[in-house]
C-alpha cells in the first residue's frame, strides 16, 4: 500500500481557493455570470438613452455598470473579516450612505415636482418645500 505523505502547510486551501478552473476558479466564473445577467438588465433598463450619448441615462448606464463591477469584485472581502475596526467604519459609512440616498429620493419627489405653470423658477427656496 501507498502510503500518503502529508501536505505542506496551506497547500489544501490554496487548492480549494484555485478550484477546478485554475486561479480564482468557480468563484470568478460565478461572478462573471452574475455580471452578465444584472448587466443585461441594465441594458434593457437604459435601452433606449443608450442611443442618445448626450442623455443623462447613458452616462448612467456606465455609472451602473461600474458600481455593480465593485460591488462584485468586493463582495468576497466584506465578510472576511467583518468585526475588523476597519470593516466596522467600513460598514458604519455604508449605512450613512444608505440613509443619504434615501433623503436624497425623498427630496426629489418633494421637491423635484413641477409647478402647475411648467416654468423652471430662476430661484428656488427650499425652505418652501422643507418640512
Amino acid at each position: 500500500m501507498a502510503t500518503q505523505q502529508a501536505l505542506p502547510a496551506g497547500t489544501l486551501r490554496v487548492r480549494l481557493k484555485r478550484g477546478l478552473l485554475g486561479r480564482g476558479g468557480i468563484y470568478e466564473m460565478i461572478r462573471l455570470c452574475i455580471f452578465a445577467i444584472i448587466s443585461i438588465f441594465i441594458t434593457y433598463v437604459s435601452r433606449k438613452s443608450l442611443f442618445h450619448p448626450r442623455s443623462h441615462g447613458f452616462t448612467r448606464f456606465f455609472a451602473w455598470e461600474f458600481i455593480l463591477a465593485l460591488v462584485l469584485l468586493n463582495a468576497l472581502h466584506w465578510f472576511r473579516s467583518p468585526f475588523s475596526p476597519k470593516q466596522l467604519v467600513s460598514w458604519l459609512f455604508l449605512i450613512i450612505s444608505i440613509f443619504l440616498v434615501a433623503h436624497g429620493v425623498r427630496l426629489l419627489r418633494v421637491v423635484g415636482k413641477p409647478n402647475k405653470t411648467g416654468l423652471i423658477p430662476r430661484y428656488l427656496n427650499l425652505r418652501e418645500h422643507l418640512p
